[in-house]
């Protein structure tokens, strides 16, 4: 009996380091998503900025060619972080994110 019981408080132990384990991951997560949300402002307020020059000077706010060169660009750069192809290419990357943020501040910058 006494190693049964042993091995219960070893298991309730193991559960608690688990627990324990879990918590600080999810705090880890929680603290690097407010990270991402810092930085992808960043590109933002240059972007804005960028869109103040073009309007000052006459240029066209969208430059097709630019966008393809930020998506390669972004893609390689996931490529070598070793990230999937797939990854970095899908509607969830943070270039498409990017599109998507950067084509509602060029609306919001029209209205």
């Amino acid at each position: 009996m006494k190693s049964e019981t042993s091995r219960t408080v070893t298991g309730a132990q193991a559960s608690t380091t688990l627990q324990r384990s879990l918590a600080a991951l999810m705090q880890e997560s929680d603290e690097l998503d407010v990270a991402i949300v810092g930085l992808l402002e960043q590109p933002f307020r240059c972007s804005r900025a960028i869109g103040a020059i073009k309007a000052a000077t006459g240029q066209p706010k969208f430059d097709p060619s630019r966008v393809k060169e930020q998506h390669a660009r972004f893609v390689e750069l996931c490529r070598q972080a070793v990230l999937d192809a797939p990854i970095c290419e899908t509607p969830i990357s943070g270039s498409s994110i990017k599109w998507s943020l950067n084509g509602l501040l060029a609306a919001l910058a029209d209205q």
